[in-house]
């Protein structure tokens, strides 16, 4: 295993965290819709193609879109935050 020694991970472990932050948040916020289909959201029901319209692809309610937006602006302030701070 790596160790680390020092301060010399922390900038690499909070430039991560902003950049993945920054991705997962702009994608929550443009993309709702994509974001909500993973089954991180809606679980089991996903893999049921057969009981959803069109062929597989499930309508994504628009309350569920704008939650997954708040997320994502939740997610690109917590990055913006870490910015700051690392600086």
């Amino acid at each position: 295993m790596i160790e680390i020694v020092g301060d010399s991970g922390a900038g690499l472990r909070e430039l991560l965290a902003v950049v993945l932050g920054g991705v997962l948040g702009v994608a929550m916020v443009a993309a709702p819709t994509t974001v909500a289909r993973l089954s991180v959201f809606l679980g089991s029901t996903r893999r049921r193609r057969h009981d959803s319209p069109a062929g597989g692809t499930e309508l994504i309610p628009g309350w569920m879109q704008w939650v997954v937006r708040a997320v994502g602006i939740v997610v690109l302030g917590v990055a913006a935050v870490i910015a700051v701070h690392a600086v």
